[in-house]
């Protein structure tokens, strides 16, 4: 069920779904809507509110009308947070390689275990 959003954080977000969704870089949006890659940034992350200007050029470099723009499914929040791979599980395949070399059972503990202390510094900020 598709509906209306309020929030321009949700309009960027928006935004960066169907900007992935065509394959699309953020410097390759900025090019096609004639903008500044950085200003696609502050939009997409809810920094910078689009003005009317900026979302109809971003709505014709996408290729979809201007309300698609303000119409957001939830679906596709889910969509987008399934595109992730967790590392964890990834590591648990037999054949994973570096450089066309097997990576060693110890080699993948090692990993997981940098990963771990990574996470609990970037916990402690």
């Amino acid at each position: 069920m598709k509906e209306a959003i309020n929030s321009p954080i949700d309009i960027g977000e928006h935004i960066k779904y169907l900007r992935k969704q065509r394959g699309l870089k953020q410097s390759d949006l900025a090019e096609l809507a004639n903008m500044s890659q950085s200003a696609i940034s502050y939009i997409e992350s809810g920094e910078k509110n689009p003005n009317i200007d900026s979302v109809i050029l971003i709505a014709n470099a996408l290729d979809v009308p201007v309300a698609e723009l303000f119409v957001f499914n939830d679906s596709e929040i889910e969509e987008e947070q399934n595109n992730y791979i967790d590392i964890e599980e990834f590591l648990k395949n037999d054949n994973i390689s570096l450089g066309g070399q097997p990576i060693l059972p110890a080699d993948k503990t090692y990993i997981l275990n940098l990963l771990t202390l990574l996470k609990r510094k970037h916990a402690v900020k």
